[in-house]
């Protein structure tokens, strides 16, 4: 009688089976770096470090607002760090909005990852997250004065808090996911459903914690953001999540039209729906003695007063708000702030009270205000300028006028001539960043500067301000209509005039 050998397969399947589950998944991933852009925070912003297990360090950043602040403990997504910063696709920029509205932030890398130390591990969130919860309450000084906010995988170091007891003054979940399934869903996500499910498993849980149970036992104000088209949190399981969060009372808030990552996203610029929850819980942030740094008698006190509830800001920035040449659009005034902390937050710019009051000043004697929406696009050409004024001196600024004289900023003609020196290659891409603009101008009318309408003269002398305030150099208008205009800049050597004519 001839026997059958049994097939690789079927041998294998005992050892599949004991295998099924037993993998831990990637659900911390690596991000960050070894360093803190401290440069593109305020300049209160520390390095924190604590330890956790054994001989591990985490390392991260606490972000200062008023004295006696509630803090926000970040939990972040995976592959985040606290040395994103707050510029860029991926950073974090509601680190100076919650500044700005009285709340301090705190956030802790979680091992392996940015500038922690150790293996990383979801098997370590729990003990991650508790190290960086008792840091929190050390520096906000009750456990209810500590917002705990987690963000994707994050949303499960947060609820391993929960189960552990904690008892924090709100609870923000934002794309949540759950341990049991998160692996798998990213699996079919990256691999197809049929490879991906195979992958799956094989992964065991991202961590021991349970998001549902732990919803459940929730004892603080809740809000929880969930993304519509969620790969990470189907529906079948955001209906648990839902449920869950209304038998606590909780919020619960769907976000159309947004998937997991867009989510995250769009929340690192702080959410509306977040900063009404976290205004509804602490009312009275910012403080009113925010005011007592503003002059009584300053111009615009009306303007100056709702600004510095808006903003934690220095002496110089509140007294430019109440001028009637500061920008009102909510908008303007984001890209009008950015631009100045870009300045001010570096460690190694300090300027006078005379030049922050020359920098801040917007009005020009054509009666047309200088944009800040055009701060963004000429901010590039920052160093080039900077450098070129220290370095070259007066050559620099002749190069560039004579440039401007002798090419329609408008046009690409001047590509066909490279004028001789050394400094001119930088010049021409200052030139190009003017042509941007006009070229704008042309296309869509009604969107351009209005700096375009003028003639080109003042049009020419408005643009060279902004490339001089893009770049922090300060600058003033000095002269009469009858005499003429004269720009002055200051780069350290006092006030010395621009010769400003264009005339061809």
């Amino acid at each position: 009688m001839q026997h059958r050998r049994p097939s690789v397969a079927l041998l294998c399947l005992p050892v599949l089976a004991l295998l099924a589950g037993c993998i831990t998944p990637p659900a911390v991933l690596s991000g960050g770096t070894d360093h803190v852009p401290f440069d593109e925070l305020p300049p209160d912003a520390e390095s924190v470090a604590v330890v956790v297990g054994e001989d591990s360090q985490l390392r991260g950043i606490f972000v200062p607002s008023d004295p006696g602040a509630p803090v926000v403990l970040h939990l972040l997504e995976s592959g985040g760090s606290a040395t994103h910063g707050t510029r860029g696709i991926g950073a974090y920029p509601y680190l100076e909005r919650l500044a700005d509205r009285g709340f301090a932030s705190l956030i802790l890398d979680y091992r392996g990852v940015g500038m922690s130390d150790g293996d990383r591990s979801p098997h370590h969130l729990r003990e991650d997250a508790l190290a960086a919860w008792d840091e929190a309450v050390r520096r906000a000084g009750s456990p209810s004065r500590v917002v705990v906010r987690g963000m994707s995988i994050g949303a499960l170091a947060a609820a391993s808090l929960l189960e552990d007891g904690v008892e924090p003054g709100a609870v923000i979940l934002i794309a949540p996911v759950r341990a049991e399934t998160v692996a798998g869903h990213f699996a079919r996500a990256s691999y197809g459903g049929f490879l991906g499910g195979a992958i799956s498993l094989f992964l065991g849980d991202a961590g021991d914690s349970d998001l549902v149970a732990a919803i459940e036992m929730c004892p603080s104000p809740l809000l929880v953001l969930a993304a519509a088209s969620d790969d990470a949190l189907p529906a079948d399981e955001r209906a648990l999540v839902e449920v869950s969060v209304a038998s606590v009372g909780g919020r619960f808030e769907l976000i159309s039209n947004e998937t997991h990552l867009g989510l995250i996203l769009r929340t690192n610029e702080l959410d509306a729906l977040e900063l009404a929850f976290l205004q509804a819980r602490f009312p009275g942030l910012p403080p009113e003695q925010r005011q007592s740094a503003v002059p009584r008698d300053a111009e615009g006190i009306e303007r100056v007063d709702a600004f510095v509830r808006r903003r934690r800001t220095g002496r110089a920035l509140a007294l430019a708000a109440g001028r009637p040449d500061f920008p009102q659009e909510p908008w303007d005034e984001e890209l009008l702030v950015r631009w100045w902390r870009d300045l001010t937050w570096s460690r190694d710019v300090a300027f006078t009270p005379e030049q922050e009051d020359a920098l801040l000043t917007f009005s020009d004697p054509s009666g047309v205000a200088l944009d800040p929406r055009e701060l963004p696009t000429l901010r590039r050409f920052a160093t080039q300028v900077r450098e070129g004024l220290t370095d070259d001196g007066p050559a620099f600024v002749e190069s560039l006028l004579a440039v401007a004289r002798e090419r329609d900023i408008g046009e690409h003609a001047y590509y066909d001539r490279r004028p001789p020196g050394g400094v001119f290659d930088p010049l021409l891409q200052l030139i190009e960043g003017l042509a941007e603009a006009n070229r704008g101008a042309a296309d869509n009318p009604d969107d351009a500067p209005q700096r375009m309408r003028l003639s080109e003269r003042a049009s020419f002398r408005v643009g060279l301000r902004l490339l001089l305030k893009a770049a922090g150099i300060p600058e003033r208008v000095r002269g009469d209509a009858a005499s003429g205009w004269l720009v002055e800049v200051d780069v350290g050597d006092g006030w010395n005039p621009l010769d400003l004519d264009i005339t061809r």
